[in-house]
């Protein structure tokens, strides 16, 4: 009787750690699934962000050298990280339009599941 409950722990124990292997490698797949979706994401972002400033630059130039000589002499006053500024006036309007976005999603698949 004894040696049945010693092949019954034996057993029991290699079900425990086959179990455990299991979920720990499938959670870390999860995790290792959402990090590289965040790194995506936070490239594509960058990425955006970085066109949206060279394209407000760009806008700014043609802009200012389209100007009569008269107005045109007015943009020294303007600093030099103006179109930063402006760019990054946009990349917040963009990241809040994204969170309320997500946050309707969010409540859609609340009332959804």
């Amino acid at each position: 009787m004894a040696l049945t409950a010693l092949a019954g722990i034996a057993s029991l124990s290699g079900l425990i750690t086959t179990a455990s292997g299991t979920l720990i490698t499938f959670l870390a797949s999860r995790i290792a699934k959402r990090i590289a979706v965040i790194t995506v994401i936070i490239g594509a972002f960058y990425a955006l962000l970085s066109v949206v400033l060279n394209a407000v630059a760009t806008y700014a130039i043609d802009l200012i050298s389209g100007l009569p000589p008269e107005v045109a002499s007015l943009a020294i006053a303007l600093p030099s990280n103006t179109g930063a500024c402006i760019s990054a006036i946009i990349s917040v309007e963009v990241a809040c339009m994204t969170y309320k976005l997500g946050l309707k999603l969010l409540d859609y698949q609340s009332r959804v599941v």
